[in-house]
C-alpha cells in the first residue's frame, strides 16, 4: 500500500498547466497535423476510383474502398520491376561507396604521405560541385562509353556524389 505522504508529495510537486505550455502544445499539434495530412490524403486517394477523385469528394474518405488499385499498380504499372531496380541500384551503390570510402578514409587519416592533404581537399571539393552542373558531361561520357540505359549509368554517379559526404 502506498504511503500517503509519498502520494501527496507527487501531487504537490506537479506543475500546473500554463497558458504558454498549452499554446505550445496546440501549435505543435497543428504543425504535426499539417505535416501528416498530405500523407493521409495520399493514402486515402489510393483507395478511390477516378470518378470519385475527379468528382466532388476531394478530401473525404472514399465511399467504396478499392483495394484492387494496389494490385493494378503492381501488375499493370510495373511497380514491382521499378522497386527491384531501385533496390538493386541502391544496394550496389552502398556497397561500392562503402568500399571506396573506407579505403580512402583510412588512407587519408592514418597514412602520412605527401599527397594526403591534397587528396583530402580533392574529396572535400567534391561537395562544392552541384550535381546538376555535371548532368550534361556525365551524359556525354556515358554515351561515349555506351553505358546509357544500364545500371552502371546510375550506380557510378551515385557513388561518386556520395563519397564526399
Amino acid at each position: 500500500m502506498p504511503n500517503k505522504e509519498a502520494v501527496s508529495s507527487l501531487y504537490r510537486n506537479r506543475r500546473r498547466p500554463t497558458v504558454q505550455g498549452t499554446l505550445i502544445i496546440v501549435g505543435l499539434s497543428l504543425f504535426a497535423f499539417i505535416q501528416v495530412y498530405p500523407f493521409l490524403w495520399l493514402v486515402l486517394f489510393s483507395f478511390k476510383s477516378n470518378d470519385e477523385i475527379f468528382g466532388g469528394n476531394i478530401a473525404g474518405i472514399p465511399h467504396t474502398w478499392l483495394w484492387g488499385n494496389y494490385s493494378d499498380a503492381f501488375l499493370g504499372g510495373k511497380v514491382g520491376l521499378y522497386l527491384f531496380n531501385s533496390v538493386l541500384v541502391t544496394s550496389f551503390t552502398i556497397v561500392l561507396t562503402l568500399l571506396v570510402a573506407c579505403m580512402a578514409a583510412y588512407g587519408i587519416s592514418r597514412l602520412r604521405w605527401k599527397l594526403s592533404q591534397p587528396v583530402l581537399v580533392f574529396f572535400l571539393l567534391g561537395m562544392m560541385i552541384p550535381i546538376h552542373a555535371t548532368l550534361l558531361p556525365l551524359f556525354i561520357i556515358f554515351k561515349n562509353l555506351r553505358l546509357l540505359n544500364t545500371y552502371w549509368c546510375l550506380i557510378l554517379p551515385y557513388t561518386g556524389f556520395a563519397l564526399p559526404i
